[in-house]
């Protein structure tokens, strides 16, 4: 059944309610202040008309020179005044809004990192960075610009059309008569109008992760002299992108332009009426009656007008906010239980007992998979691209989590252990090391807690890299990256050593990671690590044989579906 559009206003106000939450509380008191600003310049301006009928009605006609300058000072004093607080207005809503929206950004980043890693394979980077970004900022700036005003000038709107009854009926009825015009008209435009920027929303997404993309594999175009190809591709979507934006934007201009003409109407109307009245000698209507009105009336035709606005407004901004909710909502990691003294493992033995796994659309990588090892050994994990190797590292860090069968770590079950507290027993180093645009420092030291710089120092001693840092310009304090600084293959494996060996673990698992490696570079590398980690358990997931002979046993993994899993298993 198709949604009624009345129903898509509660959903965005429901929206904000869930995101926000209680990150307005603290800038409640500013966000109240605006508002009773906002009231106060609303009021100033509707004010200042009724002296500009008393200049006409009562000074002009009596040629009283003092009279003029009398009502003229109080309409310049009021206009004034609800100027500046229309100005302190906007500094509070500005502060309040940017600093909730602060707190929501950190706030959505944080559960970002704190998600399941099927979260990254399900939204892709430039989805991420959009959501981040993009929709962050149109929501904040309807909830700056649109959703603050609304609640302002709504009920100022009510006080003033109560008054202008009260005033005159007959002007204040027709006015009252034209509102349902601009109601009916929002439920008729909402939908159409959400739906087209939720398409560009979606547009701009497929746009930023093929900038990503491209971005990322910039040597690779080089190499190949595929610039061409990528600016095809490039310009292939982001046409895509411009052809919807663009016809979202008409769209929205010319919902825009009927909502001004509605609202002309609604004002002139009873302008319109007034004048008949005036011209039939009604009594209590008067030239100087009938001028103010038309100002009241435009300037409250306009807030109503601009209440209005912000509702489709919303329109606009409700995909955003349900892309953002979309991420609130996605499952964070389960920590596990809380732990207990007795639950502490006193030994650091590990078993997959009939473990299964499968990705999506991919098949079953292993079934029924048996794996010990004991602490302290040293064990090499082989088999056919494609038969699991990498799978099996994963779900030993907990990564991915079986299908079936189950893992255990000093005996009990790994998910019965939280994630903080299960991980604090592993080091892990990939293929690919990711070092962070920060200072060697950092990098090394974001493997554990307050470590201190001479813990870092000899880590890094440890793991061969210290010499080469040292003699870098600001040593530990060289930022990675900065200034076309790059690292050998080798280089970068020994820093992700360095980092791995800060957390003092009891399990070091390696992933593939001397596949980058010359035999020389592999042979030092390989005999680091049993150097530093020679009491540690090491789980070795390889391809080489060469890598292999240096362990105290090799596991095979027999392979069953490598063929469709070679793709996800690398991943």
């Amino acid at each position: 059944m198709r949604t009624p559009p009345e129903n898509k206003v509660l959903p965005a106000a429901a929206l904000y309610r869930a995101i926000l939450g209680g990150l307005c509380r603290d800038q409640f008191s500013k966000l109240a202040l605006a508002c009773v600003l906002l009231i106060l310049s609303s009021i100033c301006a509707l004010a200042a008309p009724l002296f500009i009928k008393e200049i006409i009605d009562r000074a002009v006609p009596a040629l009283d020179f003092a009279l003029v300058l009398y009502y003229s000072f109080w309409t310049i004093l009021l206009n004034t005044a609800g100027f500046i607080f229309w100005g302190l207005h906007y500094d509070y809503s500005i502060t309040a809004s940017e600093n909730i929206f602060l707190r929501l950004r950190k706030k959505i980043f944080s559960g970002i990192m704190r998600k399941r890693l099927d979260f990254f394979s399900s939204h892709l980077s430039g989805d991420i960075l959009t959501r981040m970004m993009g929709d962050m900022d149109i929501v904040s700036a309807f909830f700056r610009d649109a959703v603050l005003r609304a609640l302002a000038l709504s009920l100022t709107s009510l006080l003033l059309i109560a008054g202008l009854v009260a005033l005159n009926w007959q002007m204040g009825t027709v006015f009252l008569l034209g509102l349902p015009l601009l109601i009916v008209y929002i439920k008729k435009v909402y939908e159409p109008v959400s739906a087209r920027f939720r398409k560009t929303r979606d547009a701009l997404t497929c746009q930023n992760d093929t900038l990503l993309d491209l971005l990322g594999g910039i040597r690779e175009i080089r190499f190949f002299q595929q610039n061409e190809r990528a600016a095809a591709r490039f310009s292939e979507d982001t046409r895509k992108y411009t052809d919807m934006n663009i016809k979202s934007l008409l769209r929205f201009n010319w919902v825009y332009l009927g909502m001004d003409f509605l609202s002309e109407t609604v004002r002139l109307l009873p302008f319109i009426i007034g004048a008949l009245l005036l011209c039939r000698g009604t009594e209590g209507i008067t030239v100087g009656l009938l001028m103010a009105y038309y100002i009241i009336f435009f300037r409250v035709a306009t807030q109503v007008s601009i209440v209005f606005q912000c509702v489709i407004s919303s329109a606009q901004a409700l995909p955003s906010l349900q892309r953002l909710k979309e991420v609130v909502d996605f499952p964070e990691e389960e920590q596990g239980a809380e732990l207990g003294i007795d639950d502490v493992p006193e030994r650091t033995d590990i078993e997959f007992r009939s473990v299964s796994f499968s990705y999506p659309h991919s098949g079953e990588i292993f079934q029924g998979l048996n794996f010990q090892v004991a602490p302290g050994e040293k064990v090499a994990v082989m088999g056919a691209s494609g038969s699991g190797k990498s799978t099996l590292a994963k779900l030993l860090v907990r990564f991915l989590k079986p299908s079936g069968g189950e893992i255990f770590f000093g005996g009990k079950k790994v998910e019965d252990y939280p994630l903080s507290f299960y991980l604090s027993y592993f080091a892990y180093v990939g293929q690919d090391t990711h070092l962070f645009r920060e200072s060697f420092r950092d990098n090394i030291s974001m493997g554990w807690y307050g470590v201190p710089v001479d813990r870092i120092r000899e880590v890094a001693q440890l793991a061969g890299i210290n010499e080469f840092i040292e003699k870098l310009s600001q040593g530990y304090d060289t930022i990675f990256g900065e200034g076309g600084l790059n690292l050998s293959g080798g280089q970068k494996q020994r820093v992700a050593l360095a980092r791995a060996l800060i957390r003092d673990p009891q399990v070091l698992v390696l992933d593939e990671f001397t596949s980058g490696l010359d035999p020389a570079t592999e042979k030092e590398v390989l005999d680091d690590i049993f150097r530093v980690f020679k009491d540690q358990t090491i789980v070795c997931i390889t391809h080489k044989q060469s890598v292999a002979a240096r362990f105290d046993r090799v596991f095979r993994i027999p392979g069953q579906n490598a063929a469709a899993a070679d793709g996800a298993a690398a991943g």
